[in-house]
């Protein structure tokens, strides 16, 4: 029996590093995983609120260019990072420029970076097209099936992040609904985003507008599930403190929640909210559509093969709700030779 399909050790393609801005040129944040991972994907956020303003979302690729910037919680398309931002992603790592606002580097002010390598192994796969507003299939190299599809047109303002999930099967086919990541409103339903076709093993589907407006550029990012490194599930809420168990096959780096059938945040948690990490109860969250500060108050244990819901709020817990999850892996439960993983 394959456990982990070889997947031991997580750190090699996701890791999550909090860091402190130094407002200096040169500032290089290395990685602190066991291995050392050159990423191709970078979700950077402050965690506080700097007096002079909130702190964004950034998010950057190696497919772009790393001095393309996108703003995760918004609409806007991408922007140069002239002379803030990376001016490099290293072999374990990345390297920041002066910054003289709040979103990479500003003295003393703390950060959390989330990375991804792009591999096939773990189920990551990056694709940019343009498109042309005719029904249309699109390649991936994922040789799996997505579950997780998160598409932002890149060359143009006013348009939303549109994420696809296999979890939104709960409102009928999956592939018929999608949620904008940049909003806290509900699901939508919409033939013009996935065509009303699930993905498969070698591509996706886009209808004739929405994601695929005549000449605008687009970059998709796509996830599917790996043993012992993601999984994209659901859950119902209970509104007990006791709340539901969710099943993972891991201990998570990153676990972002979201009610779907209701306007609520995209709540994101992690282990490393410190560079000391964080215990349980977990209750430091930041909001993917939001750029405020960390928030508190939505309390999770993070566990060795899932995550326990302990708040009663509606936010992450309401009683006949239903909440999507997105979870990548610090290390399996039971890792490919059959050995579990120390329990929490």
């Amino acid at each position: 029996m394959s456990y982990t399909n070889g997947l031991d050790d997580p750190e090699q393609y996701f890791q999550v590093r909090a860091y402190t801005g130094n407002g200096a040129d040169g500032h290089a944040i290395t990685f602190d995983g066991t291995n050392a991972m050159q990423p191709d994907l970078l979700w950077i956020k402050g965690r506080a609120s700097p007096s002079s303003g909130s702190a964004a979302w950034r998010v950057i690729d190696d497919v772009r260019g790393i001095t393309q910037a996108l703003p995760l919680h918004d609409t806007d398309g991408q922007f140069v990072e002239s002379g803030d931002g990376l001016s490099s992603i290293d072999s374990d790592g990345f390297t920041l420029q002066i910054n003289s606002g709040n979103d990479y580097n500003s003295s003393s002010k703390t950060y959390i970076a989330y990375c991804w390598k792009e591999s096939v192994t773990s189920g990551f796969d990056m694709v940019t097209y343009t498109g042309n507003e005719t029904a249309r299939t699109i390649s991936h190299g994922l040789s799996a099936k997505p579950y997780w599809i998160l598409s932002k047109n890149y060359s143009h303002n006013g348009l939303n992040w549109k994420c696809g999930h296999e979890g939104l099967a709960g409102f009928g086919s999956a592939w018929t609904k999608y949620i904008n990541f940049d909003e806290n409103n509900v699901s939508g339903t919409a033939s013009v985003t996935w065509n009303d076709t699930a993905p498969t093993t070698s591509n996706w589907s886009l209808g004739n507008s929405n994601l695929n407006t005549n000449s605008y550029n687009y970059i998709s990012y796509l996830f599917a599930p790996k043993q012992g490194f993601s999984r994209f599930t659901t859950y119902e809420g209970s509104s007990s403190a006791e709340g539901p168990f969710i099943y993972l096959g891991f201990k998570a780096a990153m676990v972002i929640l979201r009610k779907h059938n209701g306007g609520k945040n995209w709540n994101t948690y992690s282990i490393k909210t410190t560079d000391s990490g964080r215990g349980n109860p977990n209750d430091q969250y930041l909001e993917c559509d939001q750029n405020g500060a960390e928030q508190s108050g939505q309390d999770i244990d993070i566990l060795s093969n899932g995550i326990k819901i302990r708040s009663t709020s509606n936010e992450v817990n309401g009683s006949g709700n239903s909440f999507l999850v997105i979870a990548f892996a610090i290390n399996p439960f039971v890792n490919s030779n059959g050995i579990p993983n120390n329990a929490e």
